[in-house]
This record gives structure tokens, sequence and C-alpha cells, in this order.
């Protein structure tokens, strides 16, 4: 998987078609955002992806959840390699949530800041969001450089960063985006949740051991989409 991130590079470059880029593109913005309720059929997923301008949607904020979660991947890609930092995490927030209008209309703040409410659901208090993730991110980090991860420690920081919960909305889409940037950074193939094994991504949060939980989940998806990469000859 070595060459992976520079194939992905590539591919966006030269906006090639068919290959590893738009699969993953597709693969991840489908599954992702239908996990957090997108309505939006794989064939308009792939639709869209193609046609970055398309004005028709089923539903015109699903269309524009899809289209923001490519600029999001793409963002991803450029960060792959690059220490993780609270900086950096907003900024794939902001990313994800260009349209600022919308969203400070429903959350009464920017994009790309933690929030200040109480959580509805999880999450930790609003004034201890800086702390838990500064010590999330440098129990993960050396001397503010990257740190080598195995699955178990993905795992790991997914589960607690999901637990922080610092944003008002879209802590899985993020969550799940730096899964990806963790195992691309660590030679190993993407670990991407589906839609169609959602339950058992969900259920691993509340297990005894939801970091076992959360690894075996994670290998199996990884397991599907080494396969597919194998296709196109990487190991």
């Amino acid at each position: 998987m070595e060459n992976l991130v520079q194939i992905l590079k590539d591919e966006k470059e030269e906006n090639a078609a068919e290959g590893i880029y738009e699969w993953l593109q597709i693969a991840f913005a489908f599954h992702s955002c239908r996990i957090d309720g997108n309505q939006t059929t794989y064939k308009w997923v792939r639709r869209l992806f193609r046609h970055r301008n398309e004005k028709e949607a089923e539903n015109s904020y699903d269309h524009a959840e899809i289209i923001e979660h490519f600029q999001l991947f793409d963002a991803m890609i450029e960060s792959v390699r690059k220490p993780l930092t609270v900086e950096l995490i907003k900024s794939l927030h902001k990313t994800l949530r260009d349209d600022t209008e919308d969203y400070l209309y429903r959350n009464d703040i920017a994009p790309g800041e933690f929030r200040v409410k109480e959580p509805l659901k999880t999450g930790c208090k609003p004034e201890d969001i800086a702390k838990e993730m500064d010590m999330l991110l440098g129990d993960f980090s050396e001397g503010g450089k990257i740190k080598k991860m195995s699955m178990t420690d993905i795992a790991q920081f997914h589960l607690r960063f999901e637990k922080i919960h610092p944003f008002p909305d879209d802590n899985g889409a993020i969550g799940r985006m730096l899964i990806t940037k963790q195992c691309l950074e660590n030679n190993l193939p993407p670990a991407i949740p589906g839609d169609d094994t959602k339950n058992t991504y969900f259920s691993a949060f509340t297990k005894e051991d939801p970091v076992k939980a959360m690894e075996d989940y994670l290998k199996k998806e990884q397991w599907l989409y080494e396969r597919v990469l194998s296709w196109w000859g990487m190991k």
C-alpha cells in the first residue's frame, strides 16, 4: 500500500476515470453519508462525482452533502503524512461544511469551530473539548510528529474522538475520514465503515471491550477494500 497515496494524488490531478481514486471517492461518500442518514443512491453518487456541477439531485441537501464529502476526501489526501493537529481537524471540518450560512443557521457557530453547547447525546462538556483534544492528539504523536499506529491504535483513537464529540455536527464523518488518513499513513488498506454494516459499527461503541470490537469491525471492512485494491495490483 506504500504507493496508494501517490496514486490517489496522481489520478486526482489527471482527473482519471474509473481508477482507484474515483472508486474510493464514490464508495466512501456513499457509505459515510448514508450512515448519517443521506438517501442518495450509489448510482447518483457516481453521477455527482463524474459531473460535479450537476444541478439535479434526489434531495438538494443530500446532494450538497455528497459534494462536500468529495472535497473532504481531497483535503484528507493532501493531509496524509502531515501531523494531526487541532488546526488540521478544524480545517477538515470547515472543508466538509463549506455552506457556512446553512451551518450557522443550524448550529449558531461557524464550520471548523468546536461546539459551545452541551451535546444532545454524547460528548464531553464544551469547556473540556480543547483539553481533551490536546490529550488525544498528544497520546498518538511523538513530539508533534506522526506516530506509527496499529489498527488497535486507530480504533482507540476513533472511539476517543467520537466520545469527545468536538463539533456540533459531522463528528462521525470527520472521525471516519481520520481513520482513512491514519490507515494510509501506516501503509494499511482503508477501513471504511459501510452502510450495510452500520449496526455493527455503532454497537462497537457500547461493547464491554469497545476497542477490540471496533478493531475487529474495522479489520473486516478493511479486508473488503484490500481485496478490491489487489485487483489494481496494490499489496
